[in-house]
């Protein structure tokens, strides 16, 4: 880690990019100071000197996915300076999955989705269930699809919940589908 990766001041944080500091310089964790900008003047200065605002750290975690889950302030000037809001990490979790309330109003009146909302699960034919994961009390819509291409409305389910299981009553024996959810509320 650099000393930006501690840099809690502005005046530290200006100084050492003076003094020639890499604000997208990786620690062993693969982390860039601006996974660590601890508020909203500190993380746009990384930004104004061209911090990564896509730099995963070794779990796939962006500066938005820190960010969050609490420091709602330093998250919207991330997504507003074009910080991607859909990205996934390695568990398939974007930065919704991780958002406090107030970060995952704001995410999600930017159209941002949860990891389990973008992913594709194909079913499985030994076992004519569907495991859904998603957030208990949301509103999913579960789509299906032949061929990936073309997305058709299965039905709606509000979930009880964190996981539900679902069974696809109208799949013909043999035929090949494709599912995903679509977060509705």
């Amino acid at each position: 880690m650099t000393c930006l990766h501690f840099a809690r001041s502005e005046a530290m944080v200006e100084y050492l990019i003076l003094k020639g500091a890499n604000v997208n310089a990786v620690a062993q964790d693969k982390t860039t100071p601006l996974h660590y900008a601890s508020n909203r003047a500190i993380g746009s200065l990384f930004i104004k000197n061209k911090g990564n605002l896509t730099a995963k750290d070794s779990d796939g975690g962006t500066p938005l996915h820190w960010a969050a889950s609490s420091r709602a302030d330093f998250a919207e000037v991330l997504v507003m300076a074009g910080a991607p809001i859909n990205i996934r990490d390695v568990s398939g979790s974007t930065p919704l999955d991780y958002a406090n309330a107030e970060v995952k109003n704001f995410l999600l009146m930017k159209g941002a989705k949860l990891g389990s909302e973008l992913v594709s699960l194909e079913y499985n034919f030994t076992k004519r269930e569907l495991m859904i994961y998603g957030v208990a009390g949301a509103t999913y819509e579960i789509q299906y699809s032949p061929d990936l291409r073309k997305w058709y409305i299965l039905t709606s389910i509000t979930m009880e919940d964190a996981t539900a299981a679902y069974v696809d009553k109208t799949l013909p024996i043999l035929a090949k589908r494709f599912y995903r959810l679509k977060f509705s509320n």
